[in-house]
């Protein structure tokens, strides 16, 4: 994407196409390595059929989708990223979660490993699924002169 600046077009930050790339395929054979310990987990018989069911079919599409570089997956993964850190901090800095601990961790220790979790993943997200380049507009193009 490009920010009119002074009539001229200058592009936002975006990652290189090699390093993307590299991120979406270990991200892909890390969801089938899940996938797979999902299927190792359900043999044990620890959770349900259907559920185990869901989450090893949805990880498998997602690997294989991430390891084929499709859209549908790469945007997909990184929504579950975002979500993932929004939500995340909520459900660990509340009373009620701290109140099940022997020792409650103090604010400084929670954030200690929840800030570069959070920030890990927004950058998986933005690496994964980067902003798209857009051509500018003949109608947006300011004349000078006229």
């Amino acid at each position: 994407m490009r920010v009119l600046l002074d009539n001229e077009f200058v592009r936002t930050a975006r990652p290189s196409e090699r390093f993307s790339r590299v991120v979406t395929l270990l991200t892909g054979v890390g969801g089938l390595v899940l996938a797979c310990l999902a299927f190792f987990d359900s043999l044990e018989g620890s959770r349900g059929v259907i559920g185990a069911v869901v989450l090893i079919g949805a990880l498998m599409a997602l690997g294989f989708g991430l390891l084929l570089h499709q859209f549908w997956a790469r945007r997909l993964t990184a929504a579950l990223c975002l979500l993932v850190a929004i939500f995340m901090p909520f459900g660990l800095i509340n009373p009620h979660a701290a109140m099940e601990l022997a020792r409650p961790p103090t604010i400084g220790e929670i954030l200690a490993w929840l800030v570069p979790l959070v920030v890990g993943l927004l950058a998986l997200a933005w690496l994964i699924d980067p902003p798209q380049r857009v051509e500018p507009s003949t109608s947006l193009k300011r004349t000078r002169g006229k």
